[in-house]
């Protein structure tokens, strides 16, 4: 079995405490004891092996010898998504976790419905949730969770050779418009390789006026499939079909 992962925002050889909540999860909830081995990661590529040297009251600290840094790998893939309803949202960040996804960034669109506060509960509640998830699938790396901004905002920070749209009148599928652009960008392992940004808009989808602004700007239009998709959905199939497609070299 897999030592158990736990979340520590700053490691380094010799002794940390592991943060309150992490610290309750491994006493309260798993029962951890004194010489148990755990794995220890700061969410940006270090992680290392440790052993718990105090686990006593609230606190529990671990010993590592040493830190390791892992390499981000595959492609680095924003979803730049409205926002689903209820509980959608949850289950579309703890996905895109698994599904190695780099960043989320929440989109205002014309036809949003849900338009969360930029720094409030749901973006700590989604923050905490990308954290169990990296947890629980063993990436080292976090995804990240973008506050919303409006689209035309994100689509003009961006250069326009890396960004697609979907769209259910698109003559190009997302495989094939990504292949492309994989010919055209090189390996989307570099560490110099663009990221691409993959938009997702809400279940009423784009207005006429948001779908000329791709246009005019140069993103790709790319169809997902035969069918409407939930935004959540979507959200999935453009990450696996983009992480499912990456070439992944181990080290």
């Amino acid at each position: 079995m897999e030592p158990e992962r736990f979340f520590v925002p700053h490691i380094q050889a010799g002794g940390c405490e592991l943060p309150v909540d992490e610290a309750h999860h491994a006493r309260h909830v798993l029962r951890l004891k004194t010489g148990d081995t755990v794995t220890i990661f700061d969410g940006r590529g270090h992680w290392a092996a440790a052993e718990i040297e105090l686990a006593g009251g609230s606190a529990v600290r671990v010993h590592c010898s040493a830190v390791q840094k892992s390499e981000r790998l595959g492609p680095r893939l924003t979803l730049a998504t409205a926002v689903p309803k209820l509980d959608r949202a949850d289950f579309l960040v703890e996905a895109a976790s698994q599904l190695n996804v780099d960043a989320i960034q929440w989109v205002e669109c014309q036809r949003s419905v849900v338009r969360p506060e930029g720094q409030g509960k749901k973006m700590e509640k989604w923050r905490r949730l990308a954290i169990e998830s990296a947890k629980q699938c063993g990436r080292h790396h976090l995804l990240r969770i973008e506050p919303m901004l409006p689209v035309a905002t994100v689509l003009k920070s961006l250069d326009r050779s890396n960004a697609m749209w979907a769209d259910t009148r698109a003559e190009v599928t997302l495989a094939g418009a990504w292949a492309d652009w994989k010919k055209t960008k090189g390996s989307e392992n570099s560490p110099s390789a663009p990221g691409l940004t993959v938009f997702i808009g809400p279940e009423g989808g784009w207005t006429d006026t948001e779908s000329q602004m791709f246009r005019d700007g140069g993103a790709v239009g790319v169809r997902l499939g035969l069918n409407i998709l939930r935004i959540e959905i979507a959200a999935m199939a453009v990450a696996a079909v983009i992480g499912c497609g990456a070439t992944i070299h181990h080290k």
